[in-house]
C-alpha cells in the first residue's frame, strides 16, 4: 500500500542523514531496531530544517555536535518501520564537532569504520552515496 493524500498525490517521509569522516574513518551508528550499521540521522520533525534534522540526529545518535556541510545526495527508499511509506533521504557532509554526550539508549553501538571494513559491508539504500563519499575522501 502506498500512502497517498486526498488528492491521490504520493505522501513521503523525510529523513536527513550526516557523513561524518575524520582520520580517513566514517562515523557509523546501530540502533536496537534496526540492527545494522549507518550513518547518523532520521526523521525530520515539524518545524524543522533539513540541517537542524540532521544536527539534532547526529547528537542524539552519537553523542557529537556536528556542523552540517552541503548536500552529498537525496534519495528515496522504503522504510522498514512503516511497510509502503517511501522515504526521502537528504544526505549531508558533515563535520565533527566536540562530544557533548551520550548515545540514546536506542543506540547499541557507535563506531568508526576504515576502508577496509567500508568495503566489506553492504550499506542500506539511504547509505550508498555517503559510503561512496567516504571511500572518495579516504583515497584508499
Amino acid at each position: 500500500m502506498d500512502y497517498v493524500d486526498p488528492f491521490g498525490r504520493p505522501v513521503f517521509g523525510v529523513m536527513a542523514r550526516c557523513a561524518i569522516v575524520k582520520d580517513s574513518k566514517l562515523l557509523l551508528i546501530r540502533e536496537h531496531m534496526e540492527n545494522t550499521w549507518e550513518t547518523p540521522g532520521g526523521g525530520v520533525e515539524a518545524g524543522e530544517t533539513l540541517e537542524q534534522a540532521a544536527r539534532r540526529e547526529a547528537l542524539e545518535e552519537s553523542g557529537y555536535e556536528v556542523t552540517v556541510g552541503r548536500v552529498l545526495s537525496v534519495s528515496m527508499g522504503e522504510t522498514r518501520r512503516v511497510s509502503g511509506l517511501k522515504k526521502l533521504c537528504v544526505m549531508f557532509e558533515a563535520t565533527l564537532g566536540k562530544k557533548v554526550g551520550e548515545p540514546q539508549s536506542d543506540v547499541n553501538g557507535v563506531k568508526w569504520f576504515s576502508v577496509e571494513e567500508l568495503r566489506k559491508m553492504k550499506p542500506d539504500w539511504h547509505d550508498r552515496e555517503a559510503f561512496a563519499f567516504a571511500l572518495g575522501k579516504m583515497k584508499a
